[in-house]
């Protein structure tokens, strides 16, 4: 009866002059657009042709283009499930054992930085809570800007926007050449001002596909530390170029000359965990141990989503402490790789087969992404046309593509060039 009245009572409420009156007084809201890219998905899912094709998700997906749970991480969810484990809160900043695997998956086994405390790593909710948890600790450095690559993932700027940074850009794909253009890189680089904090993904960039050389993550290791600039990495590939240790090669790089950084890492891609939410974020400073980091960090956690999610962590942490299921993983993941680059030979020989031109630029690119030579029109006419679902960006979702629809996508590509 109680819960009836409040019903009553606040329908009576909300139906009365007075609160009509208050609410015109509030500020009118507009629609905003959909998201370039998740705004997709309801699109998608509604459209009726059976041939159609989601190429903007990045998500991995099978030769038959289904969804992937890796085989160790089911077998870890069944050990977890026979522990009968409680389901307590973690520590702000997550689960300890996970937070030590993640540094030695970063950072290496034998990384004299483990042994030296001088890395600090929290657990996150994904790599976009470690973005934004970084880009607080950021204005907590005195660090209240960043420059992002052009282009970048969509939700960089985003991210860095809410958290209260300004966003600046840097050179860094040549649309003509499809690969990175370093010297103009370098000389955006260089007019950045002393103390602009600057993000770089570590491999399989979001969305050119284009990573830097190890030559070139040397120079920019001193280019970066010369100007004052402050290394934000982004880690959300890592086993998807060339392997683990190589794939956060550019980070190494910069660890060896003791210079200060922050990295968000996700587990999302290399796990399969994409719903699971499972990141971190791992900082070094240089003039602060480890412990007083955390107090900050965790001070910005609490204030935030409080304490991180359980299951994943549980999951990644049980694969990576066991050497059975890590070198299932490991293999499984290596699997995966080789899928996306052999359709991304394919789609190059088929490309330059059918429309004539030199696509030579798709085989140079890395991880599950690239760009095409596509333009907004030419997308749209591949959504309305042939059900094929791309971001207005042009970028591709290689993993999209199998051997039953590879043939169809290069032919609705070449009608509509």
């Amino acid at each position: 009866m109680l819960s009836l009245s409040i019903i009553f009572f606040s329908s009576i409420i909300l139906t009365t002059p007075e609160f009509r009156s208050f609410m015109l007084l509030l500020p009118k809201t507009s629609q905003l657009p959909d998201d370039p890219i998740l705004g997709l998905i309801p699109l998608y899912n509604q459209d009726p042709r059976p041939e159609k094709m989601n190429l903007a998700i990045g998500g991995y997906k099978d030769g038959n283009g289904l969804p992937v749970v890796m085989n160790a991480v089911r077998k870890a969810e069944l050990a977890l499930y026979e522990q009968h484990l409680n389901k307590e809160y973690l520590p702000i900043d997550g689960d300890p054992l996970f937070r030590s695997e993640t540094i030695k998956l970063i950072f290496g086994q034998d990384s004299s930085l483990i042994p030296a405390n001088s890395i600090h790593c929290a657990q996150t909710i994904g790599a976009s809570g470690a973005l934004t948890v970084g880009a607080e600790f950021l204005k907590e450095l005195n660090i209240h800007s960043i420059a992002i690559s052009d282009p970048t993932w969509t939700n960089h700027s985003s991210l860095f926007h809410h958290a209260g940074l300004q966003i600046t850009e840097y050179s860094y794909y040549d649309r003509i050449t499809h690969e990175i253009n370093f010297e103009k890189m370098c000389d955006s680089i260089n007019r950045l001002p002393q103390g602009t904090a600057i993000l770089l993904q570590t491999c399989c960039h979001n969305p050119t596909g284009c990573d830097p050389t190890e030559e070139q993550w040397e120079y920019l290791s001193s280019l970066i530390d010369d100007r004052g600039l402050f290394p934000f990495f982004d880690c959300a590939y890592q086993g998807f170029d060339r392997g683990i240790a190589e794939d956060t090669r550019g980070i190494r790089i910069f660890t060896k000359k003791n210079i200060p950084l922050c990295i968000a890492y996700s587990y999302s891609k290399n796990f399969g965990l994409y719903g699971e939410r499972v990141g971190a974020l791992c900082t070094i400073t240089g003039n602060s141990d480890s412990i007083e980091v955390r107090s900050h960090i965790n001070r910005l956690i609490r204030g935030n989503y409080s304490s991180p999610p359980l299951q994943g962590a549980r999951i990644v942490t049980t694969i990576l402490t066991n050497p059975e299921l890590k070198n299932e993983w490991n293999i499984q993941l290596d699997q995966m790789r080789e899928r996306i680059y052999t359709m991304r030979l394919s789609l190059a020989d088929k490309l330059a087969k059918k429309i004539s031109e030199d696509f030579d630029f798709v085989k140079k690119q890395r991880g599950m992404f690239g760009f095409i030579k596509t333009n907004p029109d030419q997308i749209m006419a591949l959504r309305e046309q042939y059900g094929i679902y791309m971001p207005l960006s042009g970028r591709i979702s290689i993993p999209g593509l199998t051997e039953h629809n590879i043939d169809a996508f290069v032919d609705a590509l070449k009608n509509v060039f």
